[in-house]
């Protein structure tokens, strides 16, 4: 692994990103469906919710344990890995559910668990924030379109790297900042290629 360099930070989102929320969820809404549904969390428009569908949300997200089983998303840990080789210092920064404090808490145990056999303990730093807008970074790394643009609001030359899922397919086509991660060969060079101009910036 390459020299940290304190300056040069990697952000990485946690759910969605490095924890498999879409799977989470999913698990967790099949007990509640109802006869005929078929609920696709990944390809769920929160928009347009229905209150019993956000009432069931909760309710999964609520439950003792929630967070801090989540299971690793693989290609959230290749992008993790690409950063760490190049040399980022890594900070993992996450959005606690206001309602839910115990979820902070589930989320320091998921990292410690998840990521220090990879990065070992001292080899990344965390924080549990309110606003992804204002967290310094020369790279994002994020699933999540309005955390995303709340980030590039303060940075427009910030490279992100946002892995795929069906909710954000089609944002920021042709925008050049913006790498759709699929873990595909080509998003996979384009995802480096970002990486390294961003550490070398």
């Amino acid at each position: 692994m390459a020299d940290m360099n304190n300056d040069k930070i990697a952000l990485f989102d946690m759910d969605g990103t490095l924890a498999d929320f879409v799977k989470g969820m999913q698990d967790g809404m099949k007990p509640l469906e109802g006869p005929g549904e078929n609920w696709d969390y990944d390809n769920y428009d929160q928009d347009n919710e229905l209150a019993f569908m956000k009432a069931r949300r909760r309710l999964v997200k609520n439950r003792p344990g929630f967070w801090r089983e989540l299971p690793p998303y693989f290609p959230g840990f290749q992008l993790l890995t690409m950063a760490a080789e190049i040399g980022f210092r890594i900070m993992v920064f996450t959005k606690v559910p206001m309602r839910q404090p115990s979820a902070a808490a589930e989320k320091i145990e998921w990292c410690h668990r998840t990521l220090d056999p990879l990065l070992g303990h001292e080899g990344y730093d965390m924080a549990l924030v309110s606003n992804k807008g204002f967290t310094y970074g020369r790279i994002l790394v994020d699933d999540w379109p309005p955390y995303i643009n709340a980030w590039m609001k303060h940075r427009p030359r910030g490279k992100v790297i946002m892995p795929a899922h069906k909710y954000n397919q089609g944002h920021y086509q042709g925008n050049s900042n913006v790498v759709r991660f699929t873990g595909a060969m080509d998003s996979y060079v384009a995802a480096r290629a970002a990486m390294v101009e961003a550490f070398e910036r």
